[in-house]
C-alpha cells in the first residue's frame, strides 16, 4: 500500500527580553520556554532543523541547530522529557548529533542551548514526523544461490552453500510472501518456505537453457520457460503454448502470468511479446532499435498492460502500464537484469550487482548494489 507523504515546515522561535532587574533578567522565547539569561550576557538565537524531516521508526535522523551569537558550550536535542542523544558541543556556531530513538509520531524537537557566563542561552524548535514500518519488500536472487531479503520479505533458505550443476537464473514468490522458488539453468528447482516443489526440468536434457520461473497466485504451481520459448508447466500451472517449435529473432528472456492463472506472456531480449491464454496482446518493442536487450516483463494486477525493462534501464510500458520513469539515461555501475511491479503504478529495476531502482508507488527498502 502507498504510504501518505507529508510536507512539513520548520519553525523557528525567537525570542524577546521582558525584564532586568536585580543580577539576572529572563528571556521568553516564542515556544514558551523560560531560560536564565546571566547579568551583562549576549543574546543568542538558536534555530533548529532535522534531516530527513519525516522518516520510518528506527531510522538515523541528524539534528543539528545554528547559534547565533553563540560562543562554547552544548546544545541538547529533545522531544518533550526525551534526551535524544549526549549533548553536542557548538562548533564555531552548529551542533549536531544523530539518533534513531524518536518513537512513532509527529514531534516538536527543541534545540536548547547552555549558553555561558558570557552568552545568554537560547533555544528552538523543529518538526520530525517518524512513521511505522513501511510494510512491503522484495529479494533478491544471485546466481550462486543467495538470496538477499529487504523490508518485510521474510528469509526463508538459499542455495549459497550448495554445489549446485547450474547457475540460479531466476525467483518467483509465493503470493503471501511465506517463500519463494529459486531455479537453475538446468531447470532444477530449489524451494523455500511455503513454496511447495512440483516438479522440475533437472533431469532433462534441455534444448535451451531456463531463463525463469513464475508461480500460480495460490502458490500450487509454477511454470519454467526456456531460452527458446519452451514452457514447462507443474502443479497447477496449466499450458497454454509455447515459442518453442518457432524460429525466434531473439532468444525468450521472461515469463509472466495473468492473475487469474489463465494465461502468460513470454518476453524475447528483442522485446518481442507472445501472449497465451487469456493473456491479451498490448504492444511489444519487437520492431524498435533498442538501445540494449529487453531483460524482463512485468504486468499490471489488472492483465491490462505490461512494462518490459531493458539492460539499460530502459522502460517500456503497454496498455493500461503506466509510465513512471526509467535509469535509461543514468550511468549505470551493472546493467539491469529484472523489473517487477509494486502494483498497478509502480515497478522496480534491479542491476547485475543488486542495485534496486524504485519508480511511481515502489518503496525502497534496501539494495545489495554495496556488498
Amino acid at each position: 500500500m502507498q504510504k501518505p507523504f507529508l510536507r512539513l515546515t520548520a519553525g523557528r522561535l525567537s525570542g524577546r527580553l521582558l525584564a532586568i532587574g536585580g543580577t539576572a533578567g529572563a528571556l521568553l522565547l516564542g515556544g514558551g520556554l523560560m531560560l536564565a539569561t546571566p547579568a551583562g550576557a549576549a543574546g543568542t538565537t538558536t534555530t533548529a532543523s532535522v534531516s530527513p524531516s519525516t522518516v520510518t521508526v528506527g531510522s538515523p535522523v541528524t539534528y543539528s541547530a545554528n547559534v547565533t551569537g553563540g560562543s562554547g558550550g552544548t546544545v541538547t536535542f529533545t522531544i518533550g522529557s526525551q534526551t535524544l542523544c549526549p549533548p553536542a558541543a557548538l562548533v564555531g556556531t552548529h551542533a549536531s548529533c544523530t539518533s534513531s530513538s524518536a518513537t512513532v509520531g509527529q514531534h516538536t524537537v527543541t534545540a536548547s542551548y547552555s549558553g555561558n557566563t558570557n552568552v545568554s542561552p537560547s533555544a528552538g524548535t523543529t518538526t520530525l514526523t517518524v512513521l511505522p514500518p513501511v510494510a512491503g519488500g522484495y529479494w533478491l536472487g544471485a546466481a550462486d544461490g543467495g538470496v538477499f531479503s529487504y523490508g518485510d520479505a521474510q528469509f526463508h533458505g538459499s542455495a549459497g552453500n550448495l554445489n549446485l550443476n547450474a547457475s540460479i537464473v531466476g525467483m518467483a514468490g509465493t503470493s503471501d510472501g511465506g517463500g519463494y522458488w529459486l531455479v537453475g539453468e538446468d531447470g532444477g528447482i530449489f524451494n523455500y518456505g511455503n513454496a511447495g516443489f512440483f516438479g522440475s526440468t533437472g533431469s532433462m536434457n534441455l534444448n535451451a537453457p531456463v531463463v525463469g520461473v513464475a508461480g500460480t497466485s495460490n502458490n500450487a504451481g509454477y511454470w519454467l520457460v526456456a531460452a527458446d520459448g519452451g514452457v514447462f508447466n507443474y502443479g497447477n500451472a496449466g499450458f497454454f503454448g509455447s515459442t518453442g517449435s518457432l524460429n525466434l529473432n531473439a532468444p525468450v528472456v521472461g515469463i509472466i502470468p495473468t492473475s487469474d492463472n489463465g494465461g502468460y506472456w513470454l518476453v524475447a531480449a528483442d522485446g518481442g511479446i507472445f501472449s497465451y491464454g487469456d493473456a491479451m496482446f498490448h504492444g511489444s518493442a519487437g520492431s524498435l532499435p533498442l538501445n540494449q536487450p529487453v531483460v524482463g516483463i512485468a504486468a499490471t494486477p489488472d492483465n491490462g498492460g505490461y512494462w518490459l525493462g531493458a539492460a539499460d534501464g530502459g522502460v517500456f510500458n503497454y496498455g493500461d502500464a503506466p509510465f513512471r520513469g526509467s535509469a535509461g539515461s543514468l550511468p549505470l555501475n551493472a546493467p539491469v537484469t529484472g523489473i517487477a511491479p509494486s502494483d498497478g503504478s509502480g515497478y522496480y529495476l534491479v542491476a547485475v550487482d543488486g542495485g534496486v531502482f524504485t519508480y511511481g508507488s515502489a518503496q525502497f527498502h534496501g539494495s545489495a548494489g554495496n556488498l
